[in-house]
């Protein structure tokens, strides 16, 4: 007890700060990285206003960024259930410039015992609509899809980590290494993070070298694959 008596309040926010960033990713974590990581870095304080349960109607935003534009970060853990979001958007689109959800996805738990207890073989698809580039287009950002497994139920989940610019089609190569940065910065607390896969995110993060978009996308499908396969 003396021991904890000599700690100054600080090191006792910042220690059960850690506890919650490694085991109970709730909305605080969610809106203090986007304050901390996105915010500050990009916006005067001067010149912007950030608020955190702003009403709209009957909805309240988790947090809204009033600057040259209006956003809306609408945030939604493994805690919470996604089934608002929809009516959230459709009132937020009426205030907001922008809207980005920011959510931990429940992808599948048909990988576990308990979701899947008949032992059924199954498998993905995406359904992309009938207008179909091989090319694909100019993006204005860049985001990595990652999946990764619930520590509690060893369920499937995805989380996807943006660039820090995406006001343009500029500058690919430095987005690139944005998302890679941003998915780093989160690996410790997404499992799997040994696969040979996140072994190349990071040393993209600390090179700098983006090797392009289609590199990129084989890196998540690569993580994808040893993640399926590692129990096999």
């Amino acid at each position: 007890m003396s021991d904890l008596l000599d700690l100054r309040l600080s090191d006792i926010f910042e220690a059960v700060y850690e506890i919650l960033l490694q085991n109970y990713r709730c909305e605080y974590i969610f809106k203090n990285t986007l304050m901390q990581n996105w915010f500050l870095s990009r916006h005067s304080t001067d010149r912007s206003f950030i608020t955190d349960e702003f009403r709209v109607g009957k909805s309240r935003v988790d947090l809204a960024l009033f600057s040259k534009t209006s956003v809306a970060f609408e945030i939604k853990t493994e805690f919470d259930s996604p089934k608002r979001l929809p009516s959230q958007s459709n009132a937020y689109m009426k205030v907001f410039d922008l809207i980005y959800p920011t959510e931990v996805e429940h992808f599948t738990d048909m990988n576990t015992q308990a979701g899947n207890p008949a032992g059924v073989n199954w498998g993905e698809y995406s359904i992309i609509g009938d207008q179909y580039s091989e090319g694909g287009g100019a993006a204005l950002a860049v985001a990595i899809h990652h999946i990764h497994k619930s520590e509690s139920t060893g369920a499937l989940q995805i989380s996807h980590f943006l660039s820090d610019e995406q006001q343009s089609t500029a500058n690919v190569s430095g987005k690139v290494i944005q998302a890679v940065r941003n998915l780093v910065n989160n690996l410790d607390s997404l499992l799997p993070n040994d696969t040979c896969a996140c072994n190349i995110y990071r040393d993209m993060a600390e090179s700098g070298n983006s090797r392009g978009l289609g590199f990129l996308k084989r890196l998540a499908i690569l993580h994808h694959l040893e993640t399926m396969l590692a129990d096999e």
